[in-house]
């Protein structure tokens, strides 16, 4: 995964896990071998979009900026 790993990571199972990643977009790369180890140098990536949390926004700010400044109005 470009900006997470700096080299390849061999598996031996067509699974990759990857927990607790940033909010972000990443590029997933991957080579694969056949049963006879020959391996396909070209590859093929992936683009992954991880969202932020609803908390995290932009839209969640200015929900709290707006209710609290209508909290001190009414006050």
């Amino acid at each position: 995964m470009e900006g997470i790993d700096n080299e390849w990571t061999y598996s031996k199972t067509p699974f990759v896990n990857y927990n607790k990643l940033p909010p972000g977009t990443y590029t997933f790369r991957v080579k694969a071998s056949n049963d006879n180890g020959i391996w396909n140098e070209d590859g093929d990536s992936f683009l992954i979009v991880i969202a932020p949390p609803w908390y995290q926004t932009i839209w969640f700010y200015l929900a709290c900026f707006l209710s609290a400044a209508g909290i001190l109005y009414a006050i």
